[in-house]
C-alpha cells in the first residue's frame, strides 16, 4: 500500500518497512533538451534502520519535428512555383510545440527548356537542434501553344513584291517562351489569269517546347495594269 505525501515524496510500506522516494531535477524547464532526475530511495524498518539508493533518470528530446508537406502539384510555366500558389508545409512537435518551416529546391530539367520538376524540401528544426523534413514535388510543363496573329489580308499588283516584307509578317506571344518562331508557307491557287494567283500564306508560331499555333493571311494578286503601247 502506498500514499503520496503533500511533500510529492512516494510512501510505501513493504511489510514493516517504510519505503520513500525524493527526487530532484537537476536541469529541469520548459526548454531543456536533456533533464536529469535524481531520485532517492530510502527504506527505513520499524527499529528506525534506513538505508537508500539513488536512481538516475535522462529526459532528453531526440525526437525531430513531423513535417507535412503539401500535395504534389502540376503547374505551368507561367505562373510563379512560389509557395503562394502551391501551398506551405506545416509542423509540429512533441516537446516544443509548432516549428517555423523553411524550404529549399533542387530543379531538375524537363522534357524542354520551359519544363522542370522541382524538389521542394521542407524542414524544421526544434529547440534541441533535432530536423524534420518532407519532400514536395512540384511539376512544371509548357503545353499551351503561343497566341499568333496573321497581317490583315492584301491585293498587289502583279508586278509587285509578295515576300513578307512588303505583305505583313504574322505576330506571336507566348506565355513561357519570350520569342516564338514564327515560319512561313504558301499555297498558290489560280486566280482571274495567268499572272493573277491568289495566295494563302500559313503562319505558324512555336514555342520553345514545341507547342504551335497557326494563322493564314489571302495575298491576292491581281492585273489590273493595261499594257504600255508604242507605235511606230
Amino acid at each position: 500500500m502506498g500514499d503520496v505525501d503533500n511533500d510529492g515524496d512516494i510512501d510505501l510500506m513493504i511489510g514493516r518497512t517504510g519505503l520513500t522516494a525524493n527526487q530532484v531535477h537537476l536541469n529541469d524547464g520548459c526548454d531543456s533538451c536533456v533533464v536529469t532526475i535524481n531520485r532517492t530511495w530510502t527504506a527505513v524498518d520499524c527499529l528506525a534502520n534506513s538505508s537508500e539508493c539513488l536512481q538516475q533518470i535522462t529526459v532528453e528530446d531526440t525526437t525531430a519535428p513531423v513535417v507535412t508537406c503539401p500535395a504534389n502539384i502540376t503547374i505551368s510555366c507561367g505562373p510563379s512555383a512560389s509557395p503562394s500558389g502551391t501551398s506551405t508545409a506545416t509542423a509540429t512537435d512533441n516537446c516544443h510545440g509548432a516549428s517555423a518551416v523553411s524550404l529549399s529546391d533542387s530543379v531538375a530539367s524537363g522534357s524542354c527548356p520551359m519544363e522542370s520538376v522541382i524538389s521542394r524540401t521542407w524542414s524544421s528544426t526544434d529547440d534541441c537542434g533535432n530536423v524534420g523534413t518532407c519532400v514536395q514535388t512540384i511539376t512544371v510543363t509548357d503545353n499551351i501553344a503561343p497566341v499568333i496573329s496573321c497581317p490583315a489580308n492584301v491585293t498587289v499588283e502583279c508586278d509587285a513584291s509578295t515576300a513578307a516584307a512588303g505583305t505583313g509578317t504574322g505576330t506571336a506571344t507566348d506565355n513561357c517562351t519570350d520569342t516564338p518562331v514564327m515560319t512561313s508557307s504558301d499555297s498558290i491557287a489560280s486566280g482571274s489569269c495567268a499572272d493573277a494567283p491568289i495566295i494563302t500564306r500559313t503562319w505558324t508560331a512555336t514555342d520553345a517546347c514545341g507547342n504551335s499555333s497557326n494563322c493564314t493571311q489571302t495575298i491576292t494578286v491581281v492585273d489590273s495594269t493595261a499594257p504600255v503601247i508604242t507605235c511606230p
